[in-house]
């Protein structure tokens, strides 16, 4: 991908089936940073290094509803923030949204992969 290019990754799925394989929708991690930003009841992350502004609707994972609080937390703050991508039901021109598995400050320490 071009950096500052957000990815179209419904395109990305269609390309896969087209290929004859079968995408695993509900597994398509993205680790993306940026800051965190509240506009009313909703949490946006403004994505880093985007040619055109872009944000990112997060919320916690179902597996991790804690990380809701750690959301709140970090609103202000650039952040980095691993999550698994789910299609946004209001069409396909949308971002979508990324349910947050887990989240780095700038005071934690991203551990080594």
């Amino acid at each position: 991908m071009k950096p500052g290019a957000w990815p179209e990754i419904p395109k990305m799925l269609e390309k896969i089936r087209e290929a004859g394989y079968k995408p695993i929708e509900d597994q398509v991690e993205l680790v993306v940073s940026g800051t965190v930003v509240k506009r009313g009841d909703t949490l946006l992350l403004e994505l880093d290094g985007m040619k055109s502004p872009t944000s990112l609707s997060v919320v916690a994972a179902k597996e991790d509803p804690d990380t809701a609080v750690q959301l709140n937390r970090h609103v202000g703050d650039q952040v980095e923030v691993e999550g698994l991508w789910k299609p946004d039901p209001q069409g396909p021109d949308s971002k979508g949204s990324l349910a947050v598995t887990a989240i780095y400050g700038a005071e934690d320490k991203r551990p080594k992969r």
